[in-house]
């Protein structure tokens, strides 16, 4: 998986992370304590905070929300599989894979 090394829009130029097909990828499985849309790169991401069972926070990209809402709510159960990246701001997860945890 490579995303970018450099994204413009406009007059505007971003260094983007470098996500390579080795990186190693984790599954986290939490409750959704938040579902927001954020601008990532200047397209409108899905954005979930999870709580784990031992109490961790973790903040997922879920992709691009394309003007479809995402049918989640606060208290709904989810294992996600993706790549861990340790950003400025904290640990955010980008999202491969997300379903219900049954």
């Amino acid at each position: 998986l490579i995303l970018a090394e450099r994204v413009t829009k406009g007059d505007k130029s971003y260094t983007a992370q470098r996500y390579r097909s080795d990186m190693e990828t984790v599954e986290v499985t939490g409750q959704v304590t938040a579902v927001n849309a954020e601008q990532v790169l200047g397209e409108e991401h899905h954005i979930l905070t999870l709580q784990t069972a031992d109490q961790q926070k973790v903040i997922v990209d879920a992709g691009p929300s394309e003007g479809e809402p995402l049918q989640v709510e606060a208290g709904t159960e989810l294992i996600v599989d993706g790549v861990m990246l340790k950003l400025k701001q904290g640990n955010l997860l980008v999202a491969d894979n997300v379903r219900m945890n049954k």
